[in-house]
Parts: C-alpha cells; sequence; structure tokens
C-alpha cells in the first residue's frame, strides 16, 4: 500500500501534526452518512507545507472497501487465531456495519486512501464488566498511516456515534495499547497486572 499523502512518487516525511485544528461533521449525499474530518499538516519539501484530510465515516457492508477492511481484520487477528473461519469472521464484521444506532464501524482515509478502522458493538466485553458497554473493537490504522492523528479521529468519530446513540460511556480492553487510549482521554478501570492480563478501560461521554 502507498503511502498516504504520496502522489507520483513524491515523498512527504511528517514534520508536525495539528490534531483537531479544523474538525467539521457533515450529512452527505448519499444516505446522510455522518461524516467527519480532521487535518494533519505534512511537509512535502525544504520549508513548503501541505494538508491531508483525515476523513472518517460509517462503514456499510456493501462497501467497495469493505473487502479491504475485512483484509486488514484477518491479516491482523486472524490468521494467528486457531481455527479461525474466514466465513464466520467476515460476516461478525458485516454484522457491525448500520448506518444508525450500535453496533457500527467507522473508516478514516487520509487524502482519499483508506488507512484505518474501528468498531463499536456490544459483543466483545471484557467479562469483569460484561455490564458496561459499549465497547470499542477492532481498532486499526494501517503503519504508513500511524503517528498521523488517525487514531484520533477514529475515536472521535466512534464517540460520537454512542452519543447520538444515548450511550454516556465507550469502553475498550487492550493488552498493549493503553497508554495510547489514556492519552486520548480514556481512563483505567483495570490496569494489565501480568503477561496473561488485559487493561480495560473507558471514556465517559
Amino acid at each position: 500500500m502507498p503511502s498516504p499523502g504520496a502522489r507520483g512518487g513524491e515523498h512527504r516525511s511528517i514534520q508536525r501534526l495539528s490534531i483537531r485544528t479544523l474538525m467539521t461533521t457533515e450529512a452527505s449525499s448519499a444516505g446522510g452518512t455522518q461524516i467527519s474530518c480532521g487535518y494533519a499538516l505534512v511537509v512535502k519539501s525544504g520549508r513548503e507545507h501541505d494538508w491531508v484530510v483525515i476523513e472518517v465515516r460509517r462503514l456499510s457492508a456493501d462497501a467497495s472497501v469493505f473487502d479491504e477492511v475485512f483484509r486488514w481484520h484477518w491479516l491482523e487477528w486472524g490468521v494467528s487465531t486457531p481455527n479461525a473461519d474466514q466465513r464466520v469472521w467476515r460476516t461478525q464484521l458485516a454484522s457491525r456495519c448500520h448506518d444508525e444506532g450500535i453496533p457500527f464501524t467507522v473508516i478514516a482515509s487520509l487524502d482519499g486512501e483508506p488507512v484505518g478502522c474501528v468498531s463499536v458493538c456490544e459483543d466483545d466485553r471484557d467479562a469483569r464488566y460484561g455490564d458496561r458497554g459499549p465497547w470499542l473493537s477492532g481498532m486499526i490504522v494501517v503503519g504508513p498511516a500511524r503517528n498521523m492523528g488517525v487514531g484520533r479521529e477514529l475515536l472521535s468519530a466512534a464517540a460520537e456515534g454512542v452519543r447520538q446513540a444515548a450511550a454516556t460511556e465507550l469502553w475498550v480492553w487492550t493488552t498493549e495499547a493503553g497508554p495510547f487510549y489514556e492519552r486520548c482521554g480514556y481512563e483505567y478501570a483495570h490496569r494489565k497486572e501480568n503477561l496473561r492480563d488485559r487493561s480495560v478501560l473507558y471514556a465517559a461521554l
């Protein structure tokens, strides 16, 4: 996958970020899908700068990009899961793609290229907090797009979708990304204590 923001062999390196410097939410002409946009500042060459758009929208199971998102999920977790069935995993992801309410999945595009996703659901809970939710699941940002604010924009769009569904909290369990969620405003309900444990965090909305 080519580096986001690169055109015609042009190389762009990250100098600094302006996370949520400008944030808009608008209804697209296609089915009223909510779209949120953030901007990342990149260096083209020397002192020349450019802005690239981080666009986040809900994913539909019949969208052309669905296969790419499923491939991300399968390569990230499916291939290492014993007895995993691609059809089952694909069906599960499709079941989390709704235009309204929960569950839903949002996908981020950087300068028009898909680069990340996250789902909000009720079926990926930590059993110790089974009465809480909804829960984030399947957060992915592809390598070349990391450290550009994509993850934060995904979390922001997920939180907005949860608010629209009248929920007041958003939960997540993670084996290694606790510090990232904490930087994004999440609080620890439980900190990982050993190699087999996992952290649980939540955000009040």
